[in-house]
């Protein structure tokens, strides 16, 4: 009997022994987790703050996208048609400033510059092709001077 209880009191020295080593584990490895929690801490409240500015922003950003897609875009206006660029040569021949075509014709005057230039550039050849026309004498005057093409 004695043995029996020699044997007991070692089993539960081996239980006491294994509950300490268990719990000297369970306290070293809980206390790094712990370590770590709390410098968190002091940021959690400056990152809840920025989250709500962010959602802040985004719910801001879709009303104003939301309020852009209702306003009806403004219309587009026609360019200078056919016969309003008729219309601005003819001023122009008229001897009309460009200013003044503009706001009869009620277009911008960058149009009507640029109307002008154009038209200037595909002129200049064919009045350079004529003036070179009439400034050659003819056949009549060249027989009239006696003079002959070799």
């Amino acid at each position: 009997m004695p043995e029996v209880i020699s044997l007991a009191l070692c089993l539960l020295a081996l239980a006491a022994l294994a509950l300490l080593l268990y719990l000297t584990c369970m306290l070293r490895f809980r206390r790094p987790a712990a370590g770590l929690a709390a410098p968190l801490d002091p940021d959690l409240p400056h990152l809840r703050r920025k989250l709500e500015e962010l959602e802040a922003r985004q719910r801001e950003s879709e009303s104003r996208a939301s309020a852009s897609a209702c306003v009806e875009p403004a219309a587009v206006r026609a360019g200078m048609n056919l016969s309003r660029r008729s219309h601005a040569l003819r001023l122009s021949r008229r001897g009309e400033r460009p200013e003044q075509i503009a706001a009869a014709l009620s277009v911008p005057l960058g149009e009507v510059n640029l109307l002008l230039k154009v038209h200037r550039l595909a002129m200049d050849p064919i009045l350079q092709a004529r003036n070179a026309l009439k400034s050659a004498p003819s056949p009549a005057d060249k027989a009239s001077s006696g003079q002959t093409d070799t």
